[in-house]
């Protein structure tokens, strides 16, 4: 599953709302972190792997493994 299928998955109009919305951690919800867990079918926990060492989270594919980085401040 690619970015742009998570995107359309969850009724976004386009790819780069939608990564705005997920990189920008003042705009990410939990509406859009549910919208995305039942894309990939997990639990929106399931969606983060802490990295101390730069103090980001990352989104992971609980299928695919692939991930999506957040910066939080």
């Amino acid at each position: 599953m690619t970015l742009k299928d998570i995107c359309e998955k969850c009724g976004y109009k386009s790819l780069p709302s939608f990564y705005r919305q997920i990189n920008n951690p003042e705009n990410i919800n939990m509406k859009t972190l549910l919208r995305i867990a039942n894309t990939l079918g997990c639990e929106v926990g399931e969606l983060f792997a802490s990295n101390r060492k730069t103090e980001k989270s990352t989104f992971v594919c609980p299928h695919c493994g692939k991930e999506l980085h957040i910066k939080i401040e």
